[in-house]
């Protein structure tokens, strides 16, 4: 079960509640909610109404829509914003209801409250001393008449603004000279809010103690590292409410704000909870924009881009909203890709393999999530053991189906045959797994296809040399319908009357030997005319390191180019992983090698 905070409706968005709850965090409560808009048993202004009693006022939920042990809500800051739109159109007596359920929030004038200002001097944190919305009053370390939460909470948001803004670089919220941006507590199902103020201002409510939230991995303890994240979650949002553009990105602004809570408190790992559905590894044949957007447990797709590139990927997301506020939120995605010199296929296809070495299938010694054996193991499309084997499907844009090949042993070399269909973005790629005693580890294999996305390959290490291979039918496209394939996975020699041979006839670049290496490789490959040819070496980033071949003319056939494992200007590369692609007669592969001095 997940409760996706899909097309989320902001202020001057026309999107459907429907949308809104079609899928996101582990929710049983929300779940039932969508079902119940989607069967016509509640109107999304009901829904709104619903989710809001969740939040504040359970015994007032409809009793046929609460599940037992329905989880917190993780951020109540969309539904506000479907509340802003819906108010109009509502039943009054609702929306006074829900401005009730507000205002316990704004606690400053109380009779009751007390204001605290962050160490920082960037924050001011009221809050109720008695109530149902008063916070643990334990004060201890120090003794100083400041509830001991209070200070925690405080420390908290100023690290939050000095990774976030100060850090970063991304926008502070608007404050007027001299204010303190607000923040204050209130008892809620829920992890938090962001509230609008307008005009680039507003504020954040947060949970009154976070006992009995979700299990978390922080070092202090489930509790301090619930009120962590989500300072870093909605003051990340508070950043966004000024950011022209980006509360133009529906769901998106969660995957942005939850891959925040990691960029902040890399030990809490409270998003865990949410990558076990709905992700590129739990869930890799649904849509990264499954529901109409991105989502809590779609961040990863977040972290892959900033754990190639670099943490200034987030950064250059929210600049490009800046530029182009309307756009599609993964066409902004597109656009910083190019910027890298990449793009939005090459990138979803490397992602993807990312999500199939998680959990169990981790591999440190190649590029991947670096938290990869913490995540869950992805879900298999299939998995074979007898050969030969048949398998099809129709994969949704930006999603995937993974095979994983098992039985190595019986098979002299895995053959690989694709028919996919003519004018998608379709990619297969083959994750060779050796085994233990042959050191391990992964070895990526692209399966060349042609201008009808069809492919013949047979990957190039032995069966008996491999633990597993995991074959992954990817389709890339950012837009557009379901691509369909029959793939057939069967056993077949490689010829090898001429070591490291390969047939003339075909455009085919094959995985560099020996792998990984030191000092020196040899890349072969074969044009099936003659043509102007280049061969690049490429680190992780996208920069060239050695150009290899630069525009010669090489005749059909056969060609071997040997990599010194120096760079352009002659100096030893260092130890990891590089591409190498090759171009020719309009048409390009890369595949990926391991230097290890």
């Amino acid at each position: 079960m997940r409760f996706r905070l899909a097309l989320f409706v902001f202020a001057f968005l026309s999107v459907s509640v429907t949308a809104a709850l079609a899928g996101a965090e582990p929710s049983d409560f929300a779940e039932t909610v969508r079902d119940a808009v989607q069967g016509g048993r509640l109107t999304e202004e009901e829904a709104v109404l619903q989710i809001f009693r969740f939040a504040f006022a359970p015994d007032a939920v409809r009793p046929d829509l609460l599940p037992a042990g329905a989880p917190p809500l993780k951020c109540l800051t969309p539904y506000l914003l479907d509340f802003d739109r819906l108010q109009g159109a509502m039943d009054p007596a609702a929306a006074v209801e829900i401005e009730g359920y507000l205002a316990g929030g704004a606690v400053p004038g109380k009779t009751t409250s007390v204001t605290y200002d962050s160490p920082a001097g960037l924050f001011r944190l009221t809050y109720e001393t008695t109530g149902q919305h008063a916070p643990p009053q334990a004060d201890v370390d120090p003794v100083n008449g400041v509830p001991d939460y209070v200070e925690w909470v405080a420390n908290y948001c100023d690290s939050s603004w000095h990774r976030e803004i100060d850090g970063l670089g991304f926008n502070a919220p608007d404050l007027s000279a001299g204010q303190l941006y607000p923040i204050s507590f209130q008892n809620m199902g829920a992890y938090g809010y962001t509230q609008s103020l307008g005009h680039g201002s507003s504020r954040i409510v947060l949970e009154n103690d976070f006992v009995g939230f979700p299990a978390n991995q922080d070092p202090e303890g489930r509790q301090k590292g619930a009120a962590k994240v989500t300072c870093a979650h909605e003051f990340k949002h508070a950043s966004q409410m000024n950011t022209t553009g980006a509360m133009n990105m529906g769901g998106w602004v969660e995957v942005d704000a939850t891959w925040m809570e990691d960029v902040v408190y890399d030990e809490t790992n409270d998003y865990y909870n949410y990558l076990g559905s709905g992700s590129g590894i739990s869930n890799p044949d649904q849509s990264l924009d499954n529901g109409g957007s991105g989502s809590y447990e779609d961040c990863i797709w977040q972290h892959h881009l900033c754990e190639t590139w670099g943490v200034g990927m987030g950064l250059a997301l929210m600049e490009r909203r800046e530029a182009f506020p309307s756009e599609a939120t993964t066409l902004s995605y597109q656009a910083i890709l190019e910027d890298q010199g990449s793009d939005f296929p090459t990138t979803f296809t490397n992602y993807a393999t990312w999500n199939y070495r998680s959990g169990i299938l981790a591999d440190v010694g190649i590029q991947g999530y670096e938290e990869a054996a913490g995540y869950p193991t992805p879900t298999m499309w299939s998995t074979v053991e007898a050969y030969p084997d048949t398998g099809s499907g129709s994969v949704a844009r930006m999603a995937a189906h993974f095979y994983q090949c098992k039985g190595m042993a019986t098979i002299d070399n895995l053959r690989i045959r694709f028919v996919g269909q003519a004018g998608t973005e379709q990619r297969v790629v083959a994750l060779l797994r050796r085994k233990g005693t042959l050191g391990g580890g992964f070895f990526r294999e692209d399966v060349p296809l042609d201008s009808l996305n069809t492919g013949d390959y047979t990957v190039t290490m032995p069966g008996a040399d491999l633990k597993q291979i995991g074959v992954l039918v990817v389709n890339a496209a950012r837009t557009g319908n379901p691509a369909s394939y029959t793939l057939v996975l069967e056993g077949a020699s490689i010829s090898t009357e001429v070591e490291g041979s390969i047939p003339s006839a075909a455009f085919e670049l094959r995985q560099n030997a020996p792998n990984p290496f030191n000092p020196q490789t040899t890349v072969s490959f074969s044009i099936p005319r003659e043509a102007a040819a280049s061969l690049v070496v490429y680190n992780p980033a996208g920069r060239a390191v050695r150009c290899l071949l630069s525009g010669e003319k090489l005749g059909a056939g056969a060609h071997a180019v040997v990599w010194d494992g120096l760079d352009d200007r002659g100096k030893e590369a260092p130890s990891g992983i590089y591409f190498y692609r090759l171009v020719a007669e309009e048409r390009s592969e890369t595949r990926k090698m391991l230097l290890l001095r």
